[in-house]
């Protein structure tokens, strides 16, 4: 099997387009608001750890929700993130 190259270029459009489509709606059609951490970092095909690297660092902000343990993001802030990272031209 052939293996080809693809350019970071082409990459940030596939991902880009990726995203999108899975921001748009969930299984039962109805549009997305909020995502999990679990839920951002397979959008992005990172780990869960990468994505507390990007808070961390100020690239993507998230509501911490203390009694039940979780994180959750907005669309929005999943949209900003793109547009931080270039991915948006």
């Amino acid at each position: 099997m052939k293996k080809e190259k693809v350019s970071a270029r082409l990459l940030q459009i596939l991902v880009k387009r990726e995203v999108k489509k899975q921001l748009s709606t969930d299984s039962l059609g109805t549009t997305r608001v909020i995502f999990t951490k679990p839920e951002v970092a397979k959008l992005f095909n990172v780990s869960e750890r990468t994505i507390d690297r990007w808070r961390d660092v100020g690239l993507l902000s998230a509501c911490d929700i203390k009694e039940r343990g979780k994180v959750l993001f907005s669309k929005n802030e999943i949209n900003n993130t793109l547009k931080r990272m270039n991915y948006e031209r």
